[in-house]
């Protein structure tokens, strides 16, 4: 799953540079120069890399995410800046490490922003970076500045519980208004899905854009696709091995649970298993898309067990006008 926020972050810092440079630097007029994010001697790529131009001063702006609390990361940034001198001599490197999110214990740690070597108490290198944590930034400040490249991490910023569906809302009619590209749209929807997770919001952003007509996008993006890859993986695989049929069924079924527990997190599945393998492959790809939008996994539950019964009313019917 961290694979999967890396690979949206990324999206999101190649078409939104001006929006994350915001963070560092306000409103401040900038020339900005998208450069070439892979760092040769290790083919490493970093997150966010361009070359700004602010008031009269030309340096190198490093964007890194990191969605957890890790001590290395100041020896990481110092190294990554190393890197891209290499790459790009003669201009100084501007860091800035984005937190995306924190776990109760992590409040009590120091985040440093810089990283430095001494060598029989004298300083050897040194190399300072800004620290952004993403869950002090005002959801409603990034909403009124229209920064639509951090909209889909707004689940993760401050804002008060009660207004969470008026902040996605917000989030969502602006991505709808201000990106025209449909493939980048249903990127950032699907980032936005993404991020929802760590907050327990995922069931929520599903139903607004629902709402919005939007979900027919989020489901056809390359990220949202990849969520679900272990499970048509799995199908594939159980296809070779009993029968292509036999193989899309199961298939289906593990992109529900893949579904499931991506919206809900931790799901006894096998709770569901045995009604599952009572249906056919049409209804098993319906009940996909009912598990993108169920608003809990009771109600998911309560669905089964209407179909059910109505397959077993049918075969009733059926057999008394037999």
């Amino acid at each position: 799953m961290a694979q999967d926020y890396d690979v949206s972050l990324k999206v999101l810092m190649r078409h939104f540079v001006r929006d994350y440079l915001w963070l560092a630097f306000g409103n401040a007029q900038a020339e900005i120069k998208p450069l070439d994010r892979e760092l040769e001697a290790t083919k490493l790529h970093v997150d966010g890399l361009a070359q700004v131009t602010i008031a009269g001063e030309t340096f190198l702006f490093h964007a890194e995410f990191f969605s957890a609390y890790d001590k290395n990361v100041p020896q990481r940034m110092s190294g990554y800046a190393g890197r891209i001198t290499d790459k790009y001599p003669g201009l100084g490197v501007y860091g800035v490490a984005l937190y995306i999110y924190y776990d109760e214990t992590d409040l009590g740690k120091s985040f440093p922003n810089a990283y430095e070597t001494r060598i029989f108490g004298e300083l050897r290198s040194y190399h300072k970076f800004e620290v952004i944590k993403v869950w002090e930034l005002d959801a409603d400040d990034i909403l009124r500045q229209h920064l639509i490249g951090l909209l889909p991490i707004v689940t993760l910023m401050k804002y008060e519980a009660e207004k969470a569906e008026q902040v996605i809302r917000g989030a969502i009619q602006q991505m709808q208004e201000k990106v025209d590209d449909p493939w980048l749209r249903a990127e950032m929807f699907a980032a936005m899905f993404l991020f929802a997770g760590m907050k327990q919001l995922r069931t929520l952003v599903t139903k607004l854009l629902k709402e919005a007509n939007m979900l027919e996008l989020l489901k056809k993006s390359e990220t949202y696709q990849d969520i679900f890859a272990e499970g048509r993986a799995e199908g594939h695989t159980l296809g070779h091995a009993e029968g292509h049929a036999e193989g899309r069924r199961d298939g289906l079924i593990y992109s529900l649970r893949s579904c499931l527990r991506a919206r809900f997190g931790v799901v006894e599945f096998e709770d569901f298993l045995t009604q599952l393998q009572t249906f056919d492959e049409a209804r098993l790809s319906e009940l996909v898309d009912q598990a993108m939008t169920v608003e809990s996994l009771e109600a998911f539950k309560k669905l089964l067990d209407e179909l059910q019964a109505q397959s077993k009313n049918s075969g009733i019917n059926n057999g008394k006008t037999v």
